[in-house]
């Protein structure tokens, strides 16, 4: 049963391997799309069933029932969610957790989060791909600088995931972009022209993915010429010498000096 909802949802009948590989299970609700949106229920609860020996002792077996993905926020503040192909708002309050169930049926399910008083959302990452990852949220046009989030998920035992949102504690951002020429420059990351960045002449700025989940290199335009190019961030080492024609003459020199050591 679902507390939030005076329903209770069956699941099909499924096959649990007696000490073997967890099984995933998505119990569909059967709402429509239509009439999601003024639902309670996701499209599917997701879970994972494994058995263990029990800590009873003697020959008995425990079956255990998790969440598939469980959502920490150890901010000060609270935190919106939503998945990717959902228009599905979830709020999280600051020490707050919950499982995460599915809004859409995708097969590799995504998230993307934001701050709750700010509008903007950080880009899409993955639920049950183990790792640490920097996410920006902030206010489009403003001059305030965007807030640097770490997002950490982990794999708990079984198919459980645990996907924790918490202040970036480093100090400095993965990245710093350096505009050594005398020209303007604008920058984004590849096939996210939405999030294009202006970067002064002499200026630096510090930078992570809009989009993690998407290829990581950055494209280089020059106002008045365009792109100079795709550059991999995560490739140390690599240098690119980009002439360009006009009225500067500028030399450009991408190398290693992209990435923030």
């Amino acid at each position: 049963p679902d507390t939030r909802v005076d329903r209770t949802v069956t699941s099909k009948v499924f096959k649990v391997q007696v000490l073997g590989e967890p099984a995933v299970i998505h119990v569909l609700t059967g709402e429509e799309d239509k009439d999601q949106r003024k639902s309670r229920l996701p499209k599917a609860y997701c879970f994972t069933v494994s058995t263990e020996i029990s800590t009873f002792g003697g020959s008995s077996i425990g079956v255990h029932i998790r969440p598939r993905f469980i959502l920490t926020n150890k901010l000060a503040s609270g935190i919106a969610y939503r998945q990717e192909g959902s228009k599905i708002k979830h709020e999280l309050a600051s020490g707050g957790i919950e499982a995460i169930h599915a809004d859409t049926l995708a097969e590799k399910p995504k998230l993307c989060v934001k701050l709750k008083d700010k509008a903007v959302w950080s880009g899409y990452f993955h639920l049950d791909k183990p790792g640490g990852i920097q996410i920006k949220v902030g206010e489009p046009g403003e001059h305030e600088e965007s807030v640097m989030l770490q997002v950490d998920v982990r794999e708990l035992s079984f198919e459980t995931w645990t996907i924790t949102v918490s202040e970036y504690q480093a100090g400095f951002a993965p990245y710093r972009i350096e505009n050594f020429t005398s020209d303007l420059l604008s920058y984004y990351q590849f096939k996210c022209e939405s999030a294009e960045e202006m970067l002064q002449p002499y200026a630096s700025a510090v930078y992570t993915w809009d989009e993690p989940w998407m290829s990581h290199k950055v494209v280089i335009k020059l106002p008045g010429y365009g792109s100079l190019g795709a550059f991999p961030l995560d490739k140390v080492g690599a240098t690119h010498v980009v002439s360009v024609p006009g009225t500067s003459g500028t030399r450009l020199d991408y190398g290693e000096r992209h990435r923030n050591w």
